[in-house]
């Protein structure tokens, strides 16, 4: 059997044992029937500001990605590149160590989220 021939429904099987920047290195790409699958698929996110390829995969799946979790340099890192408003599908959000000069314009952000369900903000003791 091809790689192409594989059920839809097995891939999905897989993908859901992986995290999100394993699917990016491992299948993104690789044709265009995987990607379809991909698309179609709700992911979750935690940036890690140490990873490089971070925003690559976040420009990959900005649509799929349901669940956001961002933490102290990592927001900084976030912020430098995307906005909260970018992701239309978010339903979950947790930011940990918020900086109190990133607070307000977060909040802010917040207002355009139409899908969001569940918030955890930790503001940092610094």
């Amino acid at each position: 059997m091809l790689l192409e021939e594989i059920p839809v429904e097995i891939w999905l099987e897989i993908f859901r044992y992986l995290g999100t920047i394993d699917l990016y290195r491992a299948f993104y790409n690789l044709n265009t029937r995987i990607n379809t699958i991909l698309s179609h698929i709700h992911l979750y996110f935690d940036l890690n500001a140490d990873d490089e390829c971070s925003p690559l995969i976040i420009y990959a799946f900005e649509q799929q990605i349901y669940s956001l979790r961002l933490s102290s340099n990592a927001i900084t890192v976030f912020y430098s590149v995307f906005t909260l408003t970018q992701f239309n599908n978010l339903s979950k959000l947790k930011l940990v160590d918020i900086l109190s000069e990133q607070y307000d314009h977060i909040t802010l952000e917040l207002l355009t989220l139409k899908h969001l369900k569940y918030l955890d903000l930790t503001t940092s003791e610094k």
